[in-house]
């Protein structure tokens, strides 16, 4: 499909419909839009009041940009790989639809700036490196724990295409290795006017079976954690204490990358609002409580975007090296700060072994290079 094609599906197909259905599969977008180029017809649909609109004030660069993200997406054959759909319309419809659910508010009237930054999140190699899985640190203060760190591509339907994940292993007593699953961060890098921007959308635990049985390493993991409390109040230790670990080790990564901000993204209007419809359907089919479930949304919205915020500032207040710059809702949609080389007094053993061999691990790389 050419540029104009793709836009006319994106405008006709895609947006201002409450439900789009490819190839029976149906996903809960409402695209809005308002096109003010005075060189094209004018046009504005609203579909939905509460979601913001994308704002086109040039048609020729929303066309140019948009055809260009859905053949990085599409020169993907890991990523394509993932969408159950059979026909090649079908996939760039998909793309194309799944491209503002990630979206701020603040992203809707810039989306030419939007759409380049995800455009540079499916090119984004910064971590390649990792795709097979690397050790980056053993931490004598976690009990002699091995962390490992792997990088994989996920679908974009989800918060970002790409995301970190995190291990824990250690050979044990009995002689058998036990691993153990940190939570993942969903992260890509791109460039934003000279800066180098890690973005980060989401830390997530992985799910895990209650009713199975810990192994030895596993309760030993659960019992070391709470090192990571250390020196904080009370109130503030809510968050699960291993995401701490994942997410210092995403930025200290990202920092030997030459990466020099970290952006986090604050509430996506589009993914709270396919949740609200998803719960008025499971209120009718279930005949549920539909007040109780828009409660239940609210408080795990709060929560996520709360816990994540309040990672990072427990992070610099534990290890130091960020200086945040933006909270938000005070100027415009993303938490930003700083990356810097500046350790606080007093860090966590923990996190401050990580600092201190993550940055030895870029040097010893360096140094068999140079061999």
């Amino acid at each position: 499909m050419n540029e104009d094609e793709i836009f006319d599906m994106f405008i006709n197909e895609i947006s201002g419909k409450k439900e789009i259905d490819i190839e029976g599969f149906v996903y809960n977008i409402a695209l809005n839009y308002n096109i003010t180029d005075t060189k094209y017809k004018q046009q504005k649909i609203n579909i939905e009041d509460s979601l913001p609109i994308i704002n086109i004030n040039n048609v020729n660069i929303f066309k140019e940009k948009l055809s260009e993200y859905i053949q990085a997406v599409s020169s993907k054959d890991n990523i394509c790989g993932m969408m159950p759909f059979k026909e090649e319309k079908s996939k760039l419809k998909y793309i194309a639809a799944m491209l503002f659910v990630n979206a701020t508010s603040e992203d809707f009237v810039f989306p030419i700036k939007y759409m380049d930054k995800y455009t540079a999140a499916i090119k984004d190699d910064t971590f390649s490196d990792l795709k097979e899985g690397i050790s980056i640190c053993k931490l004598n203060t976690f009990k002699d724990a091995n962390l490992r760190v792997k990088s994989t591509q996920q679908s974009i339907f989800l918060e970002t295409p790409q995301k970190l994940e995190f291990t824990l292993s250690k050979l044990m007593q009995d002689n058998n290795e036990y691993t153990v699953s940190l939570p993942s961060v969903s992260c890509f890098c791109y460039e934003d006017e000279g800066d180098k921007i890690l973005n980060i959308s989401a830390v997530q635990n992985k799910r895990v079976d209650s009713e199975k049985e810990k192994n030895i390493f596993e309760k030993q993991v659960n019992r070391e954690k709470f090192k990571l409390n250390s020196g904080v109040e009370k109130e503030e230790q809510d968050v699960e204490p291993l995401s701490i670990i994942s997410l210092a080790g995403a930025i200290l990564l990202a920092k030997e990358k030459g990466i020099n901000k970290v952006r986090m993204p604050d509430f996506m209007p589009m993914r709270w609002y396919a949740k609200s419809l998803a719960n008025e359907k499971k209120s009718k089919a279930k005949n549920l409580n539909l007040e109780e479930l828009k409660e239940e949304q609210i408080r795990i919205q709060t929560n996520v975007t709360d816990k994540l915020l309040r990672n990072m500032v427990r992070l610099k207040d534990q290890l130091g090296m960020l200086d945040i710059s933006l909270i938000p809702g005070q100027c415009g949609d993303y938490f930003e700060c700083c990356i810097i080389d500046k350790q606080v007094d007093n860090p966590n053993k923990i996190l401050k072994e990580m600092a201190d061999n993550i940055c030895l691990l870029k040097t010893k790389q360096e140094d068999e290079f140079t061999k």
